[in-house]
């Protein structure tokens, strides 16, 4: 390689490096999550991302059915308009570890997508959707959700 074609490289990477750098969002980590995810006094995790505020998670596994009844007689931080999460939804947390660690959540979440007799769900430990008998369901667990207002 010629010494133009090397300093004309240098000059790109010089002057384009740092504006990519500067574009190139920080997720995963601390300060990304930390701007993104805002968590109240009750445990509430907002996400000023997706305009989403998230419930934490009971301490029990539950099907379908017991979900989708959990979700409608939440009544938490002054709300009553929980539902359960689209597939799009519980995605958008996946490996957000500051908001499930406060969601006290891990492993496999129901979703309000029905079809037929089956309803999805989302695993949080390898990003991967799957689809669960409503009738007879393993047992998840749910993470109730609302449309910031």
């Amino acid at each position: 390689m010629n010494v133009f074609c090397r300093l004309m490289l240098g000059i790109l990477f010089v002057t384009f490096l740092p504006a990519c750098a500067k574009q190139v969002p920080l997720k995963g980590t601390a300060l990304d999550e930390k701007a993104r995810f805002h968590v109240s006094a009750e445990g509430l995790v907002t996400d000023t991302q997706m305009g989403l505020m998230w419930a934490p998670a009971p301490d029990r596994d539950v099907n379908w059915e017991q979900a989708e009844e959990y979700v409608k007689s939440l009544k938490l931080g002054g709300y009553t308009d929980w539902r359960l999460p689209t597939l799009s939804e519980l995605k958008s947390l996946y490996q957000q570890e500051r908001a499930l660690t406060a969601l006290h959540f891990s492993r496999w979440a129901w979703s309000s997508e029905v079809t037929g007799s089956s309803a999805s769900l989302f695993n949080f430990d390898h990003g991967v959707e799957f689809i669960d008998d409503l009738v007879d369901s393993r047992t998840n667990r749910v993470l109730p959700v609302r449309v910031q207002k």
